[in-house]
């Protein structure tokens, strides 16, 4: 990508109809979809299968608040954008919805997170409160707390 659009941090940048556009879940747009909608960790999980998954007004609206709050367009103009992309983008906007959600919680997470650094490849820095692990989320490998027996 070139130096013409960056994502925002906490946002991502996505193309819709061939132009790219930054999207980013502020507060407002999140008490907006929760207004509307239901609860935004309600939605989380959803998407994780730990709960009802987003129905599809849900993630195009999630699209079109995160259009917003990008800051590149109106509401008209983000819904204009969402309703073009019709029913065979819908499954590009779930998993959008889904980045969205994510970097609006975790707005510095990378693939150095899961391998125990922080956004800047650095590991145990002040963004990670000095921890050198993975998100408790992650999955962890089972603990060794069995006695060791030697024979001596």
């Amino acid at each position: 990508m070139g130096i013409a659009i960056e994502a925002p941090r906490g946002g991502v940048v996505e193309a819709f109809g061939g132009k790219p556009y930054r999207l980013r879940l502020r507060l407002g747009e999140i008490e907006r979809f929760e207004d509307r909608h239901r609860g935004i960790f309600d939605t989380l999980f959803g998407f994780e299968g730990e709960a009802r998954a987003p129905t599809s007004r849900e993630v195009r609206d999630l699209c079109a608040l995160g259009l917003v709050g990008g800051g590149d367009v109106d509401d008209r103009e983000a819904d204009r954008i969402i309703a073009a992309e019709g029913p065979a983008g819908l499954m590009k906007m779930y998993e959008v919805a889904k980045a969205l959600i994510g970097v609006a919680f975790h707005p510095d997470w990378d693939d150095e997170d899961s391998r125990g650094g922080d956004a800047q490849g650095k590991t145990g820095g002040a963004e990670t409160g000095g921890s050198t692990s993975a998100p408790s989320s992650a999955p962890q490998p089972p603990a060794t707390t069995a006695p060791t027996i030697s024979e001596t």
